[in-house]
C-alpha cells in the first residue's frame, strides 16, 4: 500500500513550527515531494487520498520534482518533504527508522495499471502468466 512518508525529524520539527500534518489539507503547509512533470502552468500536483469519509483530493506544493520513486524516497530521507511512496520502495526504510507515516489513515486514490504486450495471435505462456498473475493479484476483470 502506497503512504504517505517523511523522516521523524522532519514531521517532529513539522516544516518550520507548522505541526505535524493531521487531516490531509494540512498539506497545503508543508513541502511535499512531487513527481513527474509539472502540469502546464503549475508548480504543484494534486493527490488523490481515500480517507475514512471517502475520496478526496489535495493540491500540494514543494520545491522539489523526482522523476522516480527512489528519487522521491532519497529526498524524504533527507528531511526535504513529505514523499507519497509506495510500500515496496519505502518498507525497509520503514523499519530501519528513516521514514515514518504520515496521515495513515489515508491511502492514494487507485492508480491505472497498463500492461503493454505486442498481441500476436500466440502470446507466449511467460507473456500469459505474467498478465494473468497481475490480473489475479490486482482483482481485475480479464476483458
Amino acid at each position: 500500500m502506497d503512504l504517505l512518508r517523511a523522516i521523524e525529524a522532519f514531521v517532529k520539527a513539522a516544516d518550520a513550527g507548522r505541526g505535524a500534518p493531521l487531516v490531509p489539507s494540512d498539506l497545503a503547509g508543508h513541502d511535499c515531494l512531487l513527481y513527474g512533470n509539472p502540469g502546464a502552468g503549475s508548480d504543484g500536483e494534486t493527490w488523490r487520498l481515500i480517507g475514512p469519509d471517502g475520496p478526496i483530493s489535495i493540491e500540494v506544493a514543494g520545491q522539489l520534482r523526482a522523476y522516480g520513486a527512489q528519487g522521491l524516497r532519497r529526498a524524504a530521507g533527507a528531511g526535504i518533504g513529505i514523499a507519497l511512496l509506495p510500500d515496496v520502495i519505502a518498507k525497509a526504510d520503514v523499519a530501519a527508522g528513516l521514514l515514518c507515516p504520515v496521515l495513515e489513515d489515508y491511502r492514494p486514490a487507485h492508480r491505472p495499471l497498463n500492461i503493454l504486450f505486442r498481441r500476436e495471435r500466440h502470446i507466449s505462456r511467460v507473456v500469459r502468466s505474467l498478465v494473468d498473475h497481475v490480473l489475479d493479484a490486482h482483482g481485475l476483470d480479464r476483458s
